[in-house]
């Protein structure tokens, strides 16, 4: 079935189903006259369930590791000390 005409019932949850619930005893005709009724309900915010997506889960960094000695360029060493 085509329909001509599109009427959009916006607002909060209450008032599209108090609208919806009046226009009940129009549908038939409502519908021989190519007119839909579209509710649209505001105010109703919930997070969307959306999967994450990326190069994997957020870790902790890896603790620092304990030093072993290892001397890099421009430090000193105990021996540097003694001469």
């Amino acid at each position: 079935m085509w329909f001509g005409f599109k009427v959009i019932l916006a607002g909060k949850k209450e008032t599209v189903s108090l609208a919806m619930q009046k226009a009940e005893r129009f549908r038939t005709e409502l519908l021989r006259r190519g007119v839909l009724l579209v509710p649209v309900i505001w105010g109703e915010s919930r997070a969307p369930d959306v999967e994450k997506k990326g190069f994997g889960s957020r870790q902790k960094a890896a603790a620092s590791l304990p030093s072993i000695g290892v001397r890099y360029k421009g430090s000193r060493s105990a021996s540097s000390f003694c001469s």
